[in-house]
This record gives C-alpha cells, structure tokens and sequence, in this order.
C-alpha cells in the first residue's frame, strides 16, 4: 500500500526538550553511550534510553554494542544538516545562567557539525580558503583550485581518494554565525585529520572543540598574508 510521510512524528519527537539535547550532543558526530549523554543533559540513564529508543525507532538515531555498552550515533550527515537547518530557523533565547553563557561562547568559538568543523573557527577557515584562492565561491557553490589540492595534499589529504559519495565541498550555513563553513566529503577530512594531529580536541559532554597550541599555530599561520 502507498504510504505518505508522517511529519506528526517528527513533530512530536521534537517536542520535548530532552529530546532535543539528547540530538544536539549527537552532532558531534561521536558514538556516545546512554550514561554520557543522560549525565550531559542531566537527565536519568533509564529516560535517555527511553528517548533514544524513540529516536531508533524513526531510524534518526543507530547504535552499536560493544561489550556490555552501547553506543548512539546520530544515523546520517542528511540528518544533522536537517538539524542544523532548523538551529538556524529557530528564535533565539536569552541564556541566563554563567554556565549556560559559558557553554555557549565555547560552542561558538569551534565545534564539530557532525563531521566538519563549524563555529568562528569553521568560518574564518572558510574564509582563508577563499581569501587565498584555494577554493572559490561562487553562487553558493564552492569549487577546489588546483593551488587547493597542493594545500590539502600537504595536510596529507589526497583529494582522489575521498569517498566519491556526496559532494567534495559543501557550504554549511552556521548557526551561530550566519554566514557558511566547509562541509562536504573535503570538510570532513579536514576535521578528521585535526582532530588525529591533535589541533582539536573535543570538549568534554559537548560539541564543542578546543584549540591545542599546535592548532592554534596552524589556524593562525593561515591568516598570514605570506603563507
């Protein structure tokens, strides 16, 4: 029998706040177990479960048992640019605890979207591409330069042997700063080989990222006319 979308559903699963924290930690793009994510969002590991159980069911979430845990990744980059989309639709509201403003200047310095890097850093990376004529952007599309390829080969990113899934580059409108990151199967590499030469490290029960000094001599390098 023919079937129609059930948008209800996806209207109730965002409905409720826990929920919506439970799948804003799992942007990082990380496999994360019940318990890291109920102690995040403080809430009990039996009512994580139970969210997360909702959020399988409608294939939003996947997980993976190793031992006696159980690991929850948020089920697709579609997905995450979904959310993403709707963080940049959403009204804003005011944050009135110092924790909460706190979390939230670290979210936006840099964190992870899903798989590439998003929040100023993000940007102002970017940014340098362009302003170095590594990648163009035009009309909303971005495009490699060869002078690219030799910055990425240097990083150790061969651009051939990507996954030939999904676009090379991508814009990502970000939601905190309005204006887009690097996203696409090169962004995600990018990220992939920061966070393995440790110039990013994660935050702990967050997404976001903090610069190591080796990191922040490479993002600074990058704002240097001469490089």
């Amino acid at each position: 029998m023919p079937e129609l979308p059930d948008l209800t559903a996806v209207t109730k699963l965002l409905a409720d706040e826990s929920r919506v924290a439970l799948l804003s930690l799992l942007l990082s793009g990380r496999f994360q177990t019940v318990h890291e994510l109920a102690h995040a969002v403080k809430i009990t590991d039996q009512t994580a479960s139970y969210h997360l159980k909702r959020m399988q069911a409608l294939e939003w979430v996947s997980s993976y048992k190793q031992g006696r845990s159980v690991y929850y990744h948020l089920a697709s980059e579609q997905l995450a640019a979904l959310l993403e989309n709707l963080l940049n639709i959403s009204p804003r509201k005011k944050i009135n605890s110092f924790k909460k403003n706190q979390a939230f200047k670290e979210l936006k310095a840099a964190r992870s979207c899903y798989s590439h890097l998003a929040g100023a850093l993000g940007v102002n990376f970017l940014d340098c591409l362009c302003q170095k004529n590594f990648v163009t952007f035009q009309h909303e599309q971005l495009a490699l330069t060869p002078a690219g390829q030799l910055f990425f080969k240097d990083l150790g990113i061969d651009i051939n042997k990507l996954p030939a899934k999904g676009p090379l580059l991508k814009p990502c409108l970000d939601w905190t700063e309005r204006r887009f990151h690097l996203a696409g199967t090169l962004g995600s590499a990018f990220f992939k080989e920061c966070l393995r030469r440790q110039w990013l490290r994660y935050t702990p029960a967050s997404r976001a990222v903090t610069l190591s000094w080796d990191g922040k001599l490479f993002f600074d390098s990058l704002n240097n006319p001469l490089v």
